[in-house]
């Protein structure tokens, strides 16, 4: 099952979104649902303002980087009750079915934070050369 924070709900629906980073979305759910005892995936953000992108860095004692998620290619998300570790084997699946394209980028990052609300979670990012 798919849930959203917040005004997440619009935001994952909405036409800004690419319709390959919200198709991946679905694939984890379906995946994760098909393959484990974890059966809850929340949408935890989605689109962020440059503002909020500077409050996250200054919280993280950072200077300021522009994240993906200002530009609308991505999606957080977290598998309720699952470990670190499940997490991570669902990023490497993952990414071995979707790769994000040249570089040294991937399509599913697993990374947290120590601020409230950002945990780890699995980062999602697509580009115009993401599979």
């Amino acid at each position: 099952m798919l849930k959203f924070l917040d005004k997440t709900r619009n935001e994952f629906l909405s036409d800004k979104l690419p319709s390959k980073l919200r198709s991946i979305v679905c694939d984890i759910e379906y995946y994760v649902n098909s393959n484990s005892e974890y059966k809850t995936l929340i949408v935890t953000s989605v689109f962020r303002t440059k503002e909020k992108q500077q409050q996250i860095c200054k919280d993280l004692g950072k200077k300021y980087y522009a994240s993906v998620h200002e530009y609308w290619r991505g999606v957080d998300i977290f598998i309720k009750d699952a470990p670190r570790s499940y997490h991570k084997k669902v990023a490497d699946t993952i990414n071995e079915v979707y790769p994000y394209g040249s570089g040294r980028f991937k399509t599913v990052v697993l990374h947290g934070s120590n601020i409230p609300g950002l945990g780890f979670h699995l980062h999602l990012q697509v580009n115009d050369q993401t599979v």
